[in-house]
């Protein structure tokens, strides 16, 4: 590829808005490269790498590892194992910053991992609020049935079913409510905004503090700490070219 081509490459990147997530994987690349762990330097063997980088793709075969190096270009052996390295050192960076935090991280980022699927329905009248919130109640009339003809937010479309989201999408007096309810829990109309709104929780699931969650709220924290350039890294690829 002539220098030409590959500047227009970059500039394609760019203007298809891809190059900010390569600079955000370059400067990632970067801190784990240049991570310092705490009385000691990164020692693994490269089974100990390669076992690391199986766990976290799900990798059972050699077929599957033959199909990974060929999807990311990992054309020699020598590659191959400096990415295994690279995983793996991730991963112990992830354990090494989370360590003595992680269930603090959990609670505090818990609205970003947990999801709910609830029910609205939204009229301009409170009277009109309370009379369909009774008739729900009583079992009158269905709550999909009742936001589909009266609710006057986009909820009518789909019986007034929304989610699963997390409680971080939600208006905030919606969240609110959500996040101690009880499944099938009906809230009585109050203001939102302009509307009166009638609230129902259909389903939580409610997340866990385990291995995959410690993992993704690690990836959370390190990207937290990661300030990717854009001019410089844009600089650099030009740079590697020539």
């Amino acid at each position: 590829m002539s220098s030409k081509e590959y500047e227009v490459l970059l500039d394609d990147l760019a203007r298809f808005n891809l190059l900010e997530e390569l600079s955000k994987n370059k400067a990632e690349e970067k801190f784990i490269n240049d991570y310092e762990f705490l009385n000691n330097a990164y020692v693994a063997s490269d089974s100990e790498a390669i076992e690391t980088f199986k766990e976290l793709f799900k990798i059972k075969s050699d077929d599957q590892i033959d199909n990974f190096k060929k999807a990311r270009k990992l054309n020699s052996n020598k590659l191959f194992l400096n990415y295994a390295h690279f995983v793996n050192k991730k991963k112990l960076i992830i354990n090494d910053m989370m360590k003595g935090q992680g269930e603090s991280i959990f609670l505090k980022l818990k609205d970003r991992l947990d999801r709910v699927l609830y029910s609205i329905l939204r009229v301009n009248d409170n009277n009109k609020a309370f009379d369909l919130y009774y008739s729900i109640e009583s079992k009158e009339i269905e709550f999909g049935d009742a936001a589909k003809q009266h609710s006057q937010g986009p909820e009518n479309k789909t019986q007034g079913i929304v989610g699963p989201v997390d409680l971080t999408t939600p208006h905030p007096d919606i969240a609110a409510r959500l996040r101690t309810a009880k499944p099938r829990q009906l809230f009585p109309p109050f203001k939102l905004d302009q509307d009166y709104a009638i609230l129902r929780l259909e389903y939580r699931f409610d997340s866990e503090y385990n291995e995959t969650t410690l993992n993704y709220l690690g990836n959370v924290v390190l990207k937290s700490k990661i300030k990717p350039d854009l001019i410089s890294i844009y600089k650099e690829l030009l740079g590697s070219n020539n």
